[in-house]
């Protein structure tokens, strides 16, 4: 009992130190959590951006290479997909997913200079780094395919206008 509690005393406190990071300034001498995908990593922040650098994109997940295949897939027709954002340029690794939606709060809140100077301070070529996490045209081929079924199965399931006058005995 005793180590719950001070587990989450140390999650309110982690949720703390980044909401007070909230305010309009990059935060000073912090060093990014950025590591490789582990069992006990189970949240990511992450920037995606165009292959001219020229739009970045801030989201929030519980599995990154997953959602990064999702992205170059182009599965989602939202923002990434608009501005084809589809290569992974930054990454942060945490243990809660409140903390790392407190974190994308925080970073969706930074001016653009900030953002491109985190990037640089860890990517400075900004080079793609999806494959360092695993991401490679047969996990992209995998989602392409997973969401080809789900949307056949959401066609196949959906009722005809037709099927539906039937079955209704007011129509008859």
């Amino acid at each position: 009992m005793e180590s719950q509690c001070q587990a989450n005393r140390d999650l309110l406190g982690a949720v703390g130190e980044v909401i007070t990071g909230m305010t309009h300034n990059p935060p000073q001498n912090k060093t990014p959590i950025k590591t490789k995908q582990t069992m006990e990593s189970n949240a990511y922040i992450y920037f995606m951006t165009n292959t001219r650098n020229n739009v970045l994109y801030v989201g929030v997940t519980n599995n990154l290479a997953r959602r990064v295949a999702e992205h170059k897939a182009k599965v989602n027709k939202g923002f990434t997909y608009k501005y084809n954002c589809d290569k992974l340029v930054y990454y942060e690794t945490f243990t809660s997913i409140i903390v790392a939606i407190s974190r994308e709060k925080q970073l969706k809140n930074w001016k653009r200079e900030w953002k491109n100077e985190l990037i640089n301070s860890e990517n400075p070529e900004w080079k793609d780094l999806s494959e360092e996490i695993g991401v490679d045209s047969e996990l992209i081929k995998a989602v392409k395919e997973h969401y080809r079924e789900i949307a056949d199965q959401a066609r196949n399931a959906a009722p005809t206008r037709h099927s539906d006058e039937r079955q209704n005995p007011l129509n008859e």
